[in-house]
């Protein structure tokens, strides 16, 4: 790589060697370093040419030589090798909120472990919009991405050590799962029953209908909210009574799409209730009604099950939200959400005699130690025997005869 010095005008040398061209902002890539100590020109471009030489690996990768462009980098990678579009948009959210205004011009060998831990601290004290600190799962988030991001410099030479090591890993606080209690699922699946059923065909009708058959698949199914607006026709196996979950509903800049991969990584076949196979058919013939000549024309495997007035894929954040909306006009808790659809088919199942690898694989979780984490609490199996023993001493104590 060859450099060339010149001085600033306070007399200081410095350079700016050219590391290429950034692959997505198509910007050229020149970063500058002055060297003080150097007294004559010849000092200088030897220091130039011994910094130029270990930025040769940050000029592989087209990047500059600091914290936050190479964490933008390992992301990029980490894209191109299929990571799951959300979790790319949280580890870009992270650096661009949290790590960026704090490291913008720190270079990877020159972060130690008690800049990690300030980092947490600070964030878990104040780093919120709002100046109250953010959640310890998003720091956790954080420092799992860190992480994998240096092991990864480390692996191509952006980094001499990896500061991760020796930092402490941050507590969570464990949220447990939050269902609704059978007077709350009485009032919202008596509400969801009409709901979708309504003949409606105005542009509003058909956003509620949709949107309550979402939380009605959520609720007998236990999808995510990102699996239900993604289920296709063919999904549902209506003669098998089954629904193939193996996509999730994405929104990206351009809109809405459909990602073959579930948050879990798993393809699995949900079996579905008769009852709910027949809302599904009723659902399909509701919706030739209102569906769109063009649409209309595509083959009908191709159309999602839940769609918008236009029979195009709906976005989750939409259906979350307007959940939300219908929650509240239900006078149901506000801490609940449209994943509490999910948690109560969970917890139900737990509590009517389901086992936690049962749950585990209807709610296609990626490991078990996540069934156990939310729903481990709710086996009732333990307790009981607890009463049991507990009843079975004080009967033998009480037919003792402590006087003869």
């Amino acid at each position: 790589m060859k450099v060339k010095v010149s001085r600033d005008p306070d007399g200081v040398w410095k350079c700016r060697p050219y590391l290429g061209t950034d692959k997505m902002t198509r910007k050229r890539i020149r970063p500058s370093k002055r060297f003080p100590e150097a007294k004559t020109e010849e000092e200088a471009q030897a220091l130039a040419e011994a910094w130029a030489a270990s930025l040769a690996p940050f000029a592989l990768h087209a990047t500059l030589p600091y914290v936050p462009e190479v964490l933008y980098r390992y992301i990029a990678f980490r894209d191109a090798e299929g990571t799951p579009y959300n979790t790319v948009r949280t580890y870009t959210s992270l650096v661009r909120c949290h790590i960026e205004p704090r490291m913008a011009h720190v270079h990877p060998d020159d972060v130690k472990p008690y800049m990690i831990s300030a980092l947490y601290e600070e964030l878990l004290i104040c780093g919120g919009r709002n100046g109250s600190g953010i959640s310890p799962n998003t720091v956790i988030q954080m420092h799992w991405f860190l992480r994998k991001a240096w092991r990864w410099m480390v692996a191509e030479r952006l980094s001499s050590f990896n500061p991760m090591l020796s930092v402490e890993h941050p507590k969570a606080i464990k949220v447990k799962a939050r269902a609704y209690t059978g007077r709350e699922f009485s009032v919202l699946a008596n509400w969801l029953n009409e709901a979708i059923k309504a003949p409606g065909m105005s542009r509003s009708e058909v956003l509620m209908r949709n949107v309550a058959f979402a939380a009605s698949l959520a609720l007998w199914n236990a999808e995510r909210v990102g699996e239900v607006c993604a289920n296709i026709r063919t999904d549902a196996e209506l003669f098998r009574e089954v629904m193939r979950v193996s996509y999730t509903a994405v929104e990206k800049p351009g809109g809405v799409v459909r990602q073959p991969r579930t948050k879990g990584g798993k393809v699995r076949n949900v079996a579905m209730d008769t009852g709910v196979c027949d809302d599904i058919r009723a659902h399909w013939e509701w919706q030739e009604g209102y569906l769109p000549t063009e649409t209309k024309a595509h083959p009908r495997d191709s159309l999602t099950i839940c769609t918008t007035y236009q029979g195009t894929i709906m976005r989750p954040s939409m259906v979350s939200h307007e959940f939300s909306k219908i929650r509240d006009e239900l006078g149901l808790p506000e801490d609940t959400s449209f994943h509490t659809l999910r948690h109560t088919h969970a917890t139900w199942m737990l509590l009517n005699g389901g086992t936690l690898a049962d749950v585990m694989e209807r709610l296609g979780h990626e490991s078990s130690s996540t069934t156990l984490d939310n729903y481990a609490h709710m086996l009732p199996g333990r307790d009981r025997e607890a009463v049991r023993a507990f009843r079975a001493a004080a009967d033998r104590v009480m037919e003792r005869d402590w006087y003869s």
